[in-house]
C-alpha cells in the first residue's frame, strides 16, 4: 500500500473485497500510515474515492490527504467483448487515454476529480437479445461511475495503457461531473441500439 500512498492516493485494505478495517466511511478514523504495510500485508489494495477527512483533522496536511481520494472509476462488468470494446471506446473518447484494470469480465478505468464528484452513476443491470438471461448462472451487464464515499479496488487482473501505482494520481486523466453524465448517456444510447432490455433476478 507504500507505492499506493507515495503515488498520491489513499490506499484502504481489502479482505474479500471489502475494507478490512472499520472507519474508513461512516467515522472517518483509519487512513493508511506507512506502519500499515506489515499489518495488512495479506491483503488486496484498494483506493479510497471522495472520502471525508479524519475526524478533528485540520490544516494543509489534511487538505492533501483529502485531495488523495479525489479519484474516481467507470467500472463495467461484461462477459460480451465487443460490448466492452465499445465502452472502453466511449469513455477513451470522452476523457481521454489512461490506466485501466481489467479482470475477468469486470474492466475499471481510474480518474482523477479536481472535487468530489458526490452522485454515484449507476445504470440498472441489462440484457441483450437473444442471451439466456434467464439461466440462474447469468450474468448481466453492468456500467457504473464510482465517485462518492466508496473504493476501487486494484489489485489483481491486468493493467492496460499504463498501471497503478506507477502512473501517479496527478497524472490520470480528469473526470467532471458533465463528463459522468455524457459517459453514461452514450453507454444508455449504446445499450438501447443494442436492445437491451433492464435485467430482474
Amino acid at each position: 500500500m507504500k507505492l499506493y500512498a507515495d503515488a498520491g492516493y489513499a490506499p484502504v485494505p481489502l479482505r474479500h473485497g471489502r475494507p478490512a478495517v472499520a472507519g474508513i466511511f461512516a467515522n472517518a478514523s483509519w487512513r493508511f500510515t506507512h506502519g500499515a504495510d506489515a499489518r495488512f500485508a495479506d491483503c488486496d489494495v484498494g483506493l479510497l474515492c471522495s472520502a471525508r477527512p479524519l475526524s478533528g483533522a485540520t490544516g494543509g496536511a489534511t487538505l492533501r490527504a483529502v485531495m488523495s481520494t479525489w479519484v474516481a472509476g467507470v467500472r463495467w462488468e461484461t462477459s460480451d467483448r465487443k460490448l466492452s470494446a465499445e465502452f472502453a471506446a466511449i469513455v477513451e473518447r470522452v476523457v481521454g487515454p489512461g490506466p485501466m484494470r481489467i479482470e475477468g469480465a469486470e474492466s475499471l478505468r481510474v480518474l482523477r476529480v479536481d472535487k468530489p464528484l458526490r452522485v454515484m452513476r449507476r445504470l440498472p443491470p441489462q440484457y441483450l437479445p437473444k442471451e439466456q438471461h434467464t439461466a440462474l448462472d447469468y450474468q448481466p451487464h453492468r456500467f457504473e461511475v464510482l465517485s462518492a464515499a466508496t473504493f476501487l479496488s486494484v489489485s489483481g487482473g491486468r493493467w492496460v495503457n499504463g498501471s497503478l501505482p506507477d502512473v501517479r494520481r496527478e497524472q490520470l486523466p480528469t473526470l467532471t461531473a458533465e463528463q459522468a453524465d455524457r459517459i453514461v448517456s452514450q453507454v444508455e444510447a449504446l445499450f438501447n441500439t443494442r436492445g437491451a432490455r433492464p435485467w430482474i433476478r
